[in-house]
């Protein structure tokens, strides 16, 4: 593995709310969801184009009444898959 680097190829879900801090590129392939807000902070974000990620998400998939979708970076995103909030999304 490579120092500040984060591989997702599987399913990260929150019951609740969930944050995730990377210090430097979070590479996702897989499913980063929450049913409530989802925070990601990292250097760079690349999420492939089968990727997920999501806030306000049932566990059956579906979109519930709320959940904010942040995504903060200082070297970019490319968030080439599904992203869905049911509440807001910031990118």
């Amino acid at each position: 593995t490579q120092a500040g680097v984060v591989g997702n190829s599987g399913s990260l879900y929150a019951a609740g709310n969930q944050r995730l801090q990377v210090t430097g590129t979070l590479s996702n392939t897989g499913v980063i969801v929450a049913q409530g807000d989802n925070r990601i902070t990292a250097a760079r974000i690349d999420s492939g184009t089968q990727s997920l990620l999501g806030a306000g998400v049932k566990a059956d998939g579906s979109l519930g009444a709320s959940g904010d979708l942040t995504l903060t970076t200082t070297q970019g995103i490319t968030a080439s898959g599904q992203n869905l909030a049911a509440g807001h999304a910031s990118l």
